[in-house]
């Protein structure tokens, strides 16, 4: 299992915000760093994939040191520990 991190500006009023979310590699909003092709373009205009990190937390680090916090995605939950 892999991951990926999804850098993206959140523009709302007159805020900007950098953002980095966290997906398992196979997550359908990921798709191996592809991300979802319905949503090519449409919700991020200024957006950039990185990875793939062979482990979780050299993703998270990859996501605070662009935005300063590390989110998870919220299709695949790669916070949650399964067993």
């Amino acid at each position: 299992m892999g991951y990926y991190v999804y850098e993206y500006v959140r523009v709302s009023g007159r805020r900007t915000d950098l953002m980095a979310v966290v997906h398992i590699d196979d997550c359908r909003a990921c798709n191996y760093g592809q991300g979802h092709p319905r949503n090519a373009g449409v919700r991020h205009a200024l957006y950039k994939w990185h990875g793939p990190f062979e482990t979780l937390e050299a993703a998270r680090e990859a996501a605070r040191q662009i935005s300063g916090k590390d989110l998870p995605c919220g299709h695949c939950r790669p916070f949650v520990v399964t067993t």
